[in-house]
Protein backbone atom coordinates (compact mmCIF):
# COMPACT_ATOMS: atom_id res chain seq x y z
CA UNK A 1 0.00 0.00 0.00
CA UNK A 2 2.69 2.65 0.79
CA UNK A 3 4.33 1.93 -2.59
CA UNK A 4 1.18 2.96 -4.44
CA UNK A 5 0.78 6.08 -2.32
CA UNK A 6 3.95 7.64 -3.75
CA UNK A 7 3.28 6.79 -7.37
CA UNK A 8 -0.44 7.49 -7.56
CA UNK A 9 -1.19 11.12 -8.49
CA UNK A 10 -4.65 11.28 -6.92
CA UNK A 11 -5.09 14.71 -8.51
CA UNK A 12 -2.91 16.54 -5.98
CA UNK A 13 -1.83 19.12 -8.54
CA UNK A 14 1.93 18.65 -8.31
CA UNK A 15 2.12 19.28 -12.05
CA UNK A 16 0.89 22.84 -11.48
CA UNK A 17 3.79 23.53 -9.12
CA UNK A 18 6.25 22.11 -11.66
CA UNK A 19 4.77 24.27 -14.42
CA UNK A 20 5.13 27.38 -12.26
CA UNK A 21 8.73 26.46 -11.39
CA UNK A 22 9.57 25.99 -15.08
CA UNK A 23 7.95 29.30 -16.10
CA UNK A 24 9.87 31.15 -13.38
CA UNK A 25 13.11 29.40 -14.41
CA UNK A 26 12.77 30.35 -18.09
CA UNK A 27 11.74 33.90 -17.18
CA UNK A 28 14.92 34.24 -15.12
CA UNK A 29 17.00 32.87 -17.99
CA UNK A 30 15.42 35.41 -20.36
CA UNK A 31 16.03 38.21 -17.83
CA UNK A 32 19.70 37.33 -17.55
CA UNK A 33 20.09 37.22 -21.34
CA UNK A 34 18.37 40.60 -21.78
CA UNK A 35 20.51 42.14 -19.01
CA UNK A 36 23.74 40.86 -20.55
CA UNK A 37 22.76 42.09 -24.02
CA UNK A 38 21.81 45.54 -22.70
CA UNK A 39 25.02 45.80 -20.68
CA UNK A 40 27.13 44.74 -23.64
CA UNK A 41 25.28 47.14 -25.96
CA UNK A 42 25.73 50.14 -23.68
CA UNK A 43 29.48 49.67 -23.39
CA UNK A 44 30.21 48.85 -27.02
CA UNK A 45 27.64 50.79 -29.02
CA UNK A 46 28.04 54.47 -29.67
CA UNK A 47 31.57 54.73 -28.37
CA UNK A 48 33.47 56.88 -30.83
CA UNK A 49 36.78 55.57 -32.06
CA UNK A 50 39.88 57.33 -30.83
CA UNK A 51 40.55 60.38 -32.96
CA UNK A 52 37.27 60.07 -34.86
CA UNK A 53 35.78 63.31 -33.52
CA UNK A 54 36.65 66.77 -34.66
CA UNK A 55 37.75 67.77 -31.16
CA UNK A 56 39.73 64.61 -30.58
CA UNK A 57 38.93 64.47 -26.87
CA UNK A 58 36.50 62.42 -24.84
CA UNK A 59 34.60 65.42 -23.38
CA UNK A 60 34.06 66.90 -26.83
CA UNK A 61 32.93 63.53 -28.14
CA UNK A 62 30.48 63.21 -25.27
CA UNK A 63 29.17 66.69 -25.93
CA UNK A 64 28.71 65.88 -29.62
CA UNK A 65 26.83 62.70 -28.76
CA UNK A 66 24.49 64.55 -26.39
CA UNK A 67 23.81 67.21 -29.03
CA UNK A 68 23.19 64.55 -31.68
CA UNK A 69 20.73 62.74 -29.39
CA UNK A 70 18.87 65.98 -28.72
CA UNK A 71 19.67 66.06 -25.02
CA UNK A 72 20.98 69.63 -25.29
CA UNK A 73 20.09 72.46 -27.66
CA UNK A 74 22.41 74.35 -30.00
CA UNK A 75 23.03 77.25 -27.62
CA UNK A 76 24.02 74.89 -24.80
CA UNK A 77 26.22 72.88 -27.17
CA UNK A 78 28.04 76.01 -28.36
CA UNK A 79 28.50 77.33 -24.82
CA UNK A 80 29.92 74.05 -23.52
CA UNK A 81 32.10 73.52 -26.59
CA UNK A 82 33.64 76.96 -26.10
CA UNK A 83 34.33 76.17 -22.46
CA UNK A 84 35.93 72.84 -23.32
CA UNK A 85 38.15 74.34 -26.01
CA UNK A 86 39.22 77.17 -23.68
CA UNK A 87 40.34 74.59 -21.10
CA UNK A 88 42.50 72.79 -23.66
Amino acid sequence: MPYQMYYNDNGNGHWIVMMIVMVVFWALVALVIVSVVRHYGQHHRGSPAVGSTSGGSAPVATLQMRFAKGEIDEAEYSRRLTLLRDEQ
